[in-house]
């Protein structure tokens, strides 16, 4: 019985694995491995193989398996592992477009292949990235990242109004590519649209990971800026939550505006004493002690995630 399972799928798989082993990575290569060692496996199965080995990263096993999909038939899509194996190795970046090309020659309308020739012209020949991540939108209109990456390349070149076009393009063909929606929001604060770029980086809040952590910081400091320094606070305070525990300390620590014999004791006292002391030392340093917000803490978090 031919053990199947689509390449999209897997390889959508193999992204949220990261570089790991997953339980689904490794249900996928037992499946697949078991009908290759069956004899019932296809050039397309021996191209799935291939790139779950990519995922958790036996490089040796993906390479064979990926041009035994080439004799087995799946010429494209062997050949684009192949040049997958070769674009993050240091050197290889020739062979890479190389192969890539080869899949293209192979299936003329291949995007994965033509997608991942763009990112190499990105290293290679720089000049040549936007022409080609242009044709993979032609290839596929839908593509998930193609038009994230013609976004940048405009805004590099400062064509502004463009980029914006591109990464509204983007958002509507994957409404869940964060980076496209942040870079959208950032230019379009840049433009003094403000409203707009509040809603998205309030989306944005949700998404987890780097991507949230930016867009609390971008609406603490609007919000600053717009004299709210309640929300500002309550949204550098959300942001402080989310860093890892080192970082968060940086911004407790008072060592970086305290001075005199101040400073001397709260390098002194033991740190289960320390809390209190900050407690403390921000409440004399509260401009409006009677309100609730204190400007001076919000400035404090400001500057310190500037730095």
């Amino acid at each position: 019985m031919l053990v199947h399972i689509g390449l999209s799928a897997l390889v959508l798989m193999a992204g949220l694995c990261g570089k790991g082993i997953c339980e689904g990575s490794e249900q996928a290569i037992s499946r697949l491995e078991q009908a290759v060692s069956e004899g019932s496996a296809g050039g397309e199965d021996y191209v799935a193989l291939g790139h779950a080995y990519l995922a958790t990263d036996e490089r040796g096993k993906a390479r064979r398996t990926f041009q035994k999909a080439i004799s087995r038939g799946a010429t494209a899509g062997g050949y684009h592992g192949l040049g997958l194996l070769s674009l993050d190795t240091k050197g290889e970046g020739l062979r890479a477009m190389f192969n890539f090309r080869r899949a293209l020659s192979e299936n003329p309308t291949f995007a994965p292949a033509q997608y991942h020739l763009a990112v190499a012209y990105l290293k290679m020949r720089p000049l040549d990235a936007m022409g080609a991540f242009e044709q993979v939108v032609a290839m596929d209109p839908a593509h998930k990242d193609a038009l994230f990456q013609i976004g940048i390349l405009y805004e590099k070149r400062g064509r502004l109004d463009d980029a914006i076009a591109a990464y509204r393009d983007q958002v509507a063909v994957l409404d869940n590519h964060h980076r496209a929606r942040l870079k959208l929001a950032k230019l379009l604060l840049r433009r003094g649209e403000v409203a707009e770029a509040m809603g998205l980086f309030e989306i944005l809040t949700t998404a987890g990971g780097d991507v949230a952590l930016e867009a609390y910081l971008e609406m603490a400091a609007l919000s600053q800026m717009a004299g709210d320094f309640g929300g500002a606070q309550r949204l550098y305070k959300a942001y402080i939550a989310r860093l890892p525990e080192a970082e968060q300390s940086v911004f407790q620590d008072i060592s970086l505006v305290a001075s005199g014999p101040e400073l001397e004791t709260y390098r002194d006292i033991p740190d289960d004493l320390k809390a209190e002391m900050i407690r403390r030392f921000w409440v004399r340093v509260d401009p409006t002690p009677l309100t609730k917000v204190n400007e001076r803490l919000v400035e404090h978090y400001r500057r310190v995630a500037h730095a």
